[in-house]
């Protein structure tokens, strides 16, 4: 597996990052960073700030447009916004949270609808528009919702499909409301869709709780990193009927820290997982081989013979595979690493 360190650049930052808050885009080099003194930055690939916004309170989720420079956020008083870069403003959207931290974002594949959740038990759906929302419903569930992925299904798979229709009825199926969503205190993953009620999809084993999802398009699977640190995948055919796939266990060293677990997309068919260590693992879905990609020795580090503590990684950005990672020592210092 070829990669290549291309870049290393400090953020300009607003206090200490938080740790999940570093979402890089899929298809322009810029990348968003949620600040512990509750300012959201914007910064290209060289590092160099492109905006920076906040409020009173601090970020705890974002997401981008995977098309336009459009950030979507929500905060920890359930406040959504967005920020675009045309018009360079932020828009506050009308809040449905019941004044608890927004947990999650998720978009459908062609970005028309967007999936929120909160502590406070409430899933909404929202459509989009350009850089505004607007809320459609909202539901209670039983627990807090903190995972998603969009499962795109076909709206007409029959054999007397229109092919003239059919881009219309992709842009159709990859806006459909079927979402997998789950939380940290359920083993269960559930199906939400336009009937909005949650009904059980996936139950996992029961001393476990899933810490990622991933929707596989070309093979139709759902890709559930769980908290024992175990690769899981399910297909879902059209009828929702959902076919256990191969259970893979990820190796972790004497550093790992489970609190730590993240997942996300790094290529084509790669997902990437990490432990709080100072490895990235990489597994091909293609021929589930796994690979091992080590963070560099930081500059500071060849030129002083201090005693280093251990760097830790503490994100994955899918979309430019950006590892965030700090280490203490003297004053914390904060880098973010971009591979390809």
């Amino acid at each position: 597996l070829p990669m290549a360190l291309y870049f290393t650049s400090p953020i300009a930052g607003e206090g200490r990052p938080m740790p999940e808050q570093l979402v890089a885009h899929s298809k322009f080099p810029i990348i968003a960073t949620g600040w512990s003194q509750g300012k959201v930055t914007i910064a290209g690939d060289d590092g160099e700030r492109i905006s920076i916004f906040g409020r009173t309170t601090t970020p705890s989720a974002m997401m981008w447009h995977p098309t336009e420079k459009i950030l979507f956020v929500g905060w920890r008083d359930g406040q959504l916004s967005t920020w675009s870069e045309e018009s360079g403003e932020v828009t506050n959207q009308a809040a449905v949270h019941e004044g608890l931290s927004v947990q999650m974002l998720q978009l459908t594949a062609s970005a028309g609808i967007l999936l929120t959740s909160s502590k406070s038990c409430v899933v909404a759906v929202w459509q989009v528009v350009g850089d505004k929302l607007e809320n459609l419903w909202a539901v209670k569930t039983d627990v807090p919702m903190s995972l998603a992925a969009h499962l795109s299904f076909p709206t007409n798979k029959g054999p007397d499909a229109s092919r003239g229709n059919a881009s219309m009825q992709q842009n159709q199926q990859d806006d459909d409301i079927v979402f997998a969503v789950t939380g940290p205190s359920t083993n269960v993953i559930y199906l939400l869709d336009e009937s909005q009620q949650p009904v059980s999809l996936i139950n996992l084993d029961r001393d476990t709780t899933a810490k990622g999802l991933l929707w596989d398009d070309s093979k139709r699977n759902l890709i559930v990193l769980t908290a024992n640190n175990t690769l899981c995948q399910y297909h879902i055919d059209f009828d929702l009927k959902v076919v256990p796939g191969q259970k893979s266990r990820i190796s972790t060293g004497p550093n790992a820290d489970f609190n730590l677990i993240r997942m996300g997309w790094v290529g084509p068919g790669l997902v990437g997982t990490t432990c709080g260590e100072d490895v990235i693992r990489v597994f091909s879905l293609h021929n589930e081989s796994m690979y091992t990609v080590r963070l560099p020795e930081p500059p500071s580090a060849k030129s002083s013979s201090s005693m280093l503590p251990m760097q830790h990684i503490t994100t994955i950005a899918a979309g430019s595979f950006c590892a965030n990672f700090s280490r203490v020592f003297d004053q914390e210092i904060n880098v973010i690493k971009i591979y390809k």
